[in-house]
């Protein structure tokens, strides 16, 4: 439960395009297969948060917030705040939906790009999330609209010289599927990381006018160095299952449409105040 989370809390896509000439939208659809070891730890904390005490605290929380209007407000616009209450107040009322938990994963994400500039907007979720990447600075943001602040996403440092980088092996195979009429490619990626083994099936396409394997070269699951870079594989990837013990994580774009994007999306809205990014979701 706890990579899982890790996984999710990190979860965002930063899109380094090199040189692409594509201007538009991408939409990607989310879906997550728990395995079973993960549906147990997350019915454990169902119980958890479903006891007698829990309850009684939850209680005295509610009647902090009623006492104190600023407090109450601030966590109105917490995501992970309400999509906990939301599942606490659905469990009392349906027995059955202890068992779905699909509201505390993502469903969605839009990507959005022009002039080497990209908006990748993660929709659904305890944490959902904007970043925005600026070719002007060469850096990524993520953008608050709700508290009206920023933040800058550091940098990956280079790996130690004396530190081994974890071993990875791509495999081209020769099985093709037709996504959005596009015939896509598939790879095999088998990595260990932590301790843990993941297997990703990737998909990917040439015919894009304008995208190539440079597009998602920095796709992130995490604030880590990742085990390897997806401009590694030839095409752009219009699908990326990912396969661990925590379950399946699968990645699919169901939409393209190049009609142009105005600029005004790819700035930091006046009056925004930048903010460390260790007060966002405990980055």
């Amino acid at each position: 439960m706890k990579s899982i989370s890790v996984t999710l809390l990190f979860f965002t896509i930063t899109i380094c395009t090199s040189a692409q000439t594509f201007e538009g939208t991408i939409h990607w659809k989310l879906e997550f297969q728990m395995s079973g070891k993960t549906k147990q730890e997350l019915e454990k904390s169902y119980e958890i948060l479903q006891s007698s005490e829990m309850k009684k605290q939850l209680e005295m929380m509610q009647e902090q917030l009623q006492a104190n209007p600023e407090l109450k407000k601030q966590l109105e616009n917490n995501p992970q705040f309400q999509a906990l209450m939301n599942m606490l107040k659905n469990s009392s009322q349906n027995e059955n939906s202890k068992n779905d938990y699909t509201s505390l994963f993502p469903s969605s994400i839009i990507t959005k790009l022009k002039s080497d500039n990209v908006l990748t907007i993660m929709k659904g979720g305890m944490f959902p999330m904007e970043t925005l990447y600026l070719k002007s600075t060469d850096e990524t943001y993520i953008i608050q609209h709700d508290q009206k602040k920023y933040s800058k996403i550091p940098k990956e440092k280079p790996a130690s010289a004396n530190k081994t980088k974890p071993a990875y092996t791509i495999k081209k195979t020769n099985e093709t599927e037709n996504i959005l009429n596009y015939t896509c490619k598939k790879f095999i990626v088998e990595y260990s990381s932590e301790g843990k083994s993941y297997t990703q099936h990737i998909w990917t396409t040439n015919d894009i006018q304008g995208l190539n394997n440079k597009s998602l070269s920095k796709i992130k699951f995490s604030s880590k160095q990742p085990v390897f870079s997806y401009d590694e594989i030839e095409g752009m990837p219009l699908k990326i299952q990912i396969y661990s013990e925590e379950g399946t994580m699968i990645m699919q774009v169901i939409e393209i449409n190049t009609a142009a994007l105005s600029s005004a999306e790819f700035k930091i809205p006046d009056g925004y105040k930048e903010t460390p990014i260790s007060s966002i979701y405990g980055y």
